[in-house]
C-alpha cells in the first residue's frame, strides 16, 4: 500500500480507476493500492456464519435492548483483547452459541436482591423463554477480571438463579457461561454479559 500526499493531483481522490488502482483513505492516510476483485466463496460454513450473525443482529435488536443488559455487554468488551463495542462482543457469543444450537438462551435482564441474583434468559432465535438444556456455570468475582467459577445451574422457567453472594455492601462482579466450542476449541461461551452487583440486604 502506497501513501500518497494528492493521489492524481487531487487532495481526495477515493474509489476505483479503471479496474486497476483504487484510492482510499485509512485512518486519516491517503492511500492508493492495486484494485483486486472481492472474493465471495459463499461456503456452506460462511453461510452458516452468516445467517448466525444476521440471527445475532435480530437479537440484540429485538430481546438484548436494555439498558443495563447493554452495560454488561459493555463491562465484558471491556475485558476483551483489543478496541471492541457491547453489541460487537455480545454478537460474537451470540454467533458462537447459535452455530451449536439455534435456540441458544441469552440472559435479557436480571435482579439482584438480598446477595442473589435471578437472571431472565430467552431464546435467541424467536424471543420465547429460555429453555436451553445443559449445565450453565455462574463465574464472580471482586473484579470483571479474576472472575471464578461459583457453581453450576440449569434453566427453569426461563430463569437462573445464583447462590448467595456475599456480605451486604460489597461489589461483585456476575456472569453466566455455557460451555462451548469456538474455532474447534473449548470455549466458555459468555450468555450475560459482565454484571456489576453491589450486594444489599
Amino acid at each position: 500500500m502506497a501513501k500518497v500526499t494528492a493521489p492524481l493531483l487531487s487532495l481526495a481522490a477515493s474509489g476505483k480507476i479503471a479496474n486497476t488502482l483504487v484510492a482510499s483513505v485509512w485512518k486519516g492516510v491517503p492511500y492508493m493500492r492495486q484494485y483486486v476483485v472481492p472474493a465471495n466463496p459463499n461456503t456452506p460454513a460462511q453461510s452458516t456464519h452468516r445467517a448466525c450473525f444476521t440471527a445475532a443482529v435480530a437479537a440484540w435488536r429485538s430481546y438484548l435492548t436494555g439498558a443495563p443488559i447493554r452495560e454488561d455487554w459493555r463491562v465484558f468488551a471491556g475485558i476483551q483483547s483489543g478496541s471492541m463495542s457491547n453489541f460487537n462482543a455480545a454478537a460474537g457469543e451470540m454467533v458462537t452459541a447459535l452455530k451449536a444450537d439455534g435456540d441458544a438462551s441469552f440472559v435479557v435482564s436480571k435482579v439482584g436482591t438480598a446477595g442473589v441474583v435471578v437472571f431472565t434468559l430467552k431464546n435467541m432465535d424467536d424471543g420465547a423463554t429460555g429453555d436451553e438444556s445443559g449445565d450453565f456455570d455462574i463465574w464472580t468475582g471482586t473484579k470483571p477480571t479474576n472472575m471464578t467459577k461459583l457453581e453450576v445451574k440449569t434453566i427453569s422457567a426461563g430463569t437462573i438463579t445464583t447462590s448467595d453472594l456475599g456480605t451486604i455492601a460489597t461489589v461483585v462482579y456476575v456472569a453466566v457461561t455455557k460451555v462451548g466450542t469456538r474455532n474447534g476449541l473449548p470455549y466458555n461461551v459468555n450468555r450475560s454479559g459482565i454484571y456489576k452487583y453491589v450486594i444489599e440486604a
